[in-house]
């Protein structure tokens, strides 16, 4: 007779021997920053809203299908040893439970997972529908190629991650990377040319940019490690030779292209510094306003854009999650969301892809500015993209005349916000397809300016 407790016909478990030491194996799972990168089957991407790796602690995350299906996932840790055991239920459907074990064994690490389900019935069916089994295999080869790619990876002494959405096709972007012609033409922050540029994007492949400005001419050179066309480009950068011709500063940068939905491409950037001396400590400093100026750069080439539009950066000393609240709850944005002096109430939100919103900010002595528009994307807590367009009290449009606002403002515009986290401390990248200049002018970039001091009073004080 069949053994009654017996579990074998409702799980699934893989076991592997990683070639990477335990402490690197359990960073890659409790980090988000890292398991975002490899978690779920082949195609499938990630967004993590919540990762709270503790007893009792909830992981809430998006998976982003091929198809373009989102599954949203909420999980809640049951048990956490330090590099040696995770268990978590996963709450929402399917329910099951999941089991980790982390067993270091010298620079390896024997990793053993487990998914237990509530029934036979429950865990037929997810294989059916979902192809679990295949899925957790394919999973486990992911982290496999992931913990490789964290190895190949040299010890850096600063790095930065950056995020941006681009409003042109992927192809698009990523020629302008391998492309000289098109590479000359963004790269470096403003301010800065280039002369001598030579790409030969294949692996082994060497890289020269010639960078000119700010009284000095420096050679860039590097070599390509890896390319995979249109998806990813992994390459080496050394500068600023000394005396003997040996280059000082030596960098690691990975650049990875997805689409994101009809025309876009989501440009993910990891760059570090490998070697650098005391003296290029400001260069390391400005490391990250560098390439964001670049990536604007970048952003007008690939998009053909002929006057510089709306781009803020801020830095904000609080956590992601609680900073992308701010901008996604009423009672949030009624606090901060207008310019000092001001006031704004909302008629309608709804904070979800494809929801609308109607706001007014009262302006003293100048009356009402009716606004509304539509989400394109809210993906919690990395991307938020709508549209602004002014109308009146019931959201019918208006044209900036009849809404008493400079004629030039266009009827329509696109605000994209990506938010970063580095240490409990939130980068926040907008970007409003509206000219700066004009923008200056009416009073809409300074608006903005005071807003973002309104949120991080606001957010700092929770």
């Amino acid at each position: 007779m069949a053994n009654s407790n017996s579990t074998a016909e409702r799980e699934l478990r893989i076991s592997r021997l990683l070639n990477a030491p335990v402490e690197l194996v359990w960073k890659v799972w409790t980090d988000p920053e890292h398991i975002k990168n490899w978690w779920g089957p082949n195609g499938f991407t990630n967004t993590i809203a919540t990762m709270e790796v503790k007893n009792g602690g909830d992981w809430k995350f998006i998976m982003h299908g091929p198809d373009g299906t989102d599954y949203r996932n909420h999980n809640r840790f049951l048990e956490v040893v330090q590099h040696q055991r995770i268990v978590y239920r996963h709450i929402s459907n399917p329910v099951f439970t999941a089991t980790i074990t982390f067993e270091a064994r010298g620079d390896k690490t024997m990793l053993d997972w487990h998914m237990l389900f509530d029934s036979r019935e429950e865990f037929l069916a997810v294989v059916k529908a979902h192809k679990a089994d295949e899925g957790l295999k394919q999973n486990g080869e992911k982290l496999e190629l992931y913990l490789r790619q964290m190895a190949a990876r040299p010890v850096a002494i600063k790095e930065i991650t950056i995020t941006r959405i681009l409003n042109a096709p992927r192809n698009v972007v990523y020629n302008a990377w391998v492309n000289p012609v098109e590479l000359a033409k963004w790269w470096g922050p403003r301010g800065f040319t280039t002369g001598l540029t030579e790409t030969d994007p294949q692996a082994g492949g060497k890289l020269t940019i010639e960078m000119l400005g700010q009284g000095y001419k420096n050679m860039v050179t590097g070599v390509f490690l890896e390319v995979i066309p249109q998806q990813k480009i992994i390459y080496t950068t050394s500068a600023f030779a000394d005396t003997q011709g040996v280059d000082t500063l030596k960098g690691y940068n990975e650049i990875k292209f997805e689409d994101y939905g009809k025309g876009k491409t989501k440009l993910t950037i990891y760059a570090s510094i490998v070697k650098a001396p005391a003296e290029l400590q400001a260069a390391m400093d400005g490391m990250n306003e560098g390439w964001s100026q670049s990536i604007d750069k970048l952003s007008e080439v690939v998009t053909g854009a002929k006057t510089e539009e709306i781009f803020i950066r801020r830095t904000v000393k609080a956590p992601r999650a609680l900073v992308f609240k701010a901008f996604t709850e009423k009672e949030q944005l009624q606090k901060w969301f207008a310019p000092d002096g001001c006031s704004i109430t909302f008629t309608k939100l709804n904070v979800e892809k494809g929801g609308t919103y109607i706001s007014c900010i009262t302006i003293p002595q100048h009356g009402a500015c009716w606004c509304t528009g539509t989400y394109l994307e809210v993906t919690e807590p990395e991307v938020l993209i709508y549209t602004s367009a002014l109308c009146d009290e019931n959201g019918k449009l208006l044209t900036a005349i009849d809404a008493g606002k400079d004629s030039a403002w266009p009827q329509e515009t696109t605000v994209t916000i990506i938010f970063t986290e580095e240490q409990g401390v939130t980068n926040i990248t907008l970007h409003q397809n509206a000219p700066a200049e004009l923008a200056k002018q009416t009073g809409a970039y300074p608006s903005w300016l005071q807003m973002f001091d309104n949120l991080d009073t606001l957010v700092t004080k929770q």
